[in-house]
């Protein structure tokens, strides 16, 4: 996978069908040596996943290339430029995701996507994505849940529906009167 101009490959990419955006990280934007000029500024609040916002740097639209040669499709993406600590360099979303007509299968960490030559193929690292987790919950310090706390019985909520009246017996023929 390759972003920017001139192209860089850029690995640790999480591919996120829950997200609204695509993201590139303020690390790797300034690795990646482009200039802050470039950026645009952003018109609107973004919040992450735990509904708090983030501070937006900027907007910033980079040249994506998919895939290997013969099997590769490029396109002008536009990234949301967060200042956040990460595991992953970029964050790609559903309007990438769009875009490429790619589909995700996270268990084969696969992306696949269509070219002019048949289906290109992304393929992850299982090794990387065990790190990138890892290091993100030392991140972001994850509270880990006993399900022995949740008593999922809740005695207020009735089980079964009820008619909120009497019922009356309609008669559907003059053959079968009941």
């Amino acid at each position: 996978m390759g972003i920017g101009d001139p192209c860089y490959n850029v690995k640790r990419i999480l591919v996120d069908n829950g997200s609204s955006v695509d993201v590139l990280f303020y690390s790797t934007f300034l690795n990646m040596g482009l200039p802050s000029e470039k950026l645009q500024p952003a018109t609107g609040p973004l919040y992450g996943f735990d509904n708090r916002p983030v501070r937006v740097e900027g907007i910033i639209s980079l040249p994506v290339i998919l895939g290997e040669f013969f099997r590769q499709v490029e396109h002008s993406i536009q990234f949301i430029i967060v200042n956040l600590k990460s595991a992953y360099n970029a964050i790609f979303g559903r309007p990438l995701q769009t875009i490429f007509g790619a589909i995700a299968s996270i268990p084969h960490l696969k992306l696949k996507f269509p070219t002019l030559v048949g289906i290109g193929i992304v393929r992850g690292d299982q090794q990387v994505a065990q790190s990138c987790y890892l290091r993100l919950a030392q991140l972001h310090s994850l509270v880990t849940l006993s399900f022995e706390d949740f008593d999922l019985w809740n005695e207020d909520i009735p089980q079964r529906a009820f008619p909120l009246e009497d019922l009356a017996c309609v008669s559907l023929s003059d053959e079968h009167p009941s």
